[in-house]
């Protein structure tokens, strides 16, 4: 199978001459399927922090973002105040702890936010972040409302609402996602395009072998 026009469009828009040999043995490896399916709607709306899909998938239920900037996935809810000893210090029963540590690092508490701007959001829970970094209300609503994020709690006490309710906009985005893929004429073009994107920026971050583009593509064609 040849790399889409996707794929090598993303590539040659960048000026890339050489491609990072590493990344190039992990695209080959995953062979050019990427199928999803409506039954994998429920599975997708719990995806973990760690999944290697999970930039694909915030890229795609949310394409408003402009992967030309360097976004980072970002816990709503700080990652850090899940810690057992400061939800026992909010004052969360023990049996809740468990939901509260595991709900904190899916889907429904991750968006995509552009790298320095997470950088400095770090601790801040999220109410505090949208005050300081919104000046009206009205600009508050709209990235809420972009981010599917709705009524944002004032303590982490109330993570588990915003949570589930997070994760049901989510779940239903999600499927009507898959279904524009499943009609799509070429279903797999837009998934690898934005692979492309999220692999060479993280490759170009690293200090990998290179080897000439043309012998990437040929390559990389060769397996699929």
């Amino acid at each position: 199978m040849k790399m889409t026009f996707g794929e090598r469009e993303t590539m040659q828009r960048e000026n890339i001459d050489h491609f990072p040999a590493e990344e190039m043995r992990r695209i080959m490896s995953r062979g050019g399927s990427l199928n999803f399916g409506p039954e994998e709607t429920e599975e997708l709306a719990d995806m973990k922090f760690d999944d290697q899909r999970l930039f694909t998938l915030l890229a795609l239920l949310f394409p408003f973002v402009d992967l030309r900037n360097q976004f980072h996935v970002d816990h709503i809810f700080p990652y850090g105040l899940f810690s057992s000893n400061r939800l026992r210090e909010a004052g969360l029963a023990e049996e809740d702890i468990k939901t509260f540590r595991d709900h904190g690092n899916r889907l429904g508490n991750l968006q995509l936010l552009i790298g320095n701007i997470n950088n400095e959001k770090r601790m801040q829970l999220p109410a505090e972040w949208l005050a300081k970094h919104f000046s009206t209300q009205e600009e508050r609503q709209r990235y809420c409302d972009n981010h599917l994020l709705g009524i944002v709690p004032d303590s982490i006490v109330g993570f588990e609402k915003f949570y589930q309710e997070r994760r049901e906009r989510l779940r239903e985005r999600i499927g009507v996602v898959l279904g524009k893929i499943g009609t799509a004429e070429n279903p797999l073009e837009e998934l690898e395009e934005l692979e492309s994107i999220r692999a060479y920026d993280q490759a170009k971050s690293r200090d990998d072998e290179a080897i000439p583009f043309e012998q990437a593509v040929e390559e990389i064609e060769s397996v699929r």
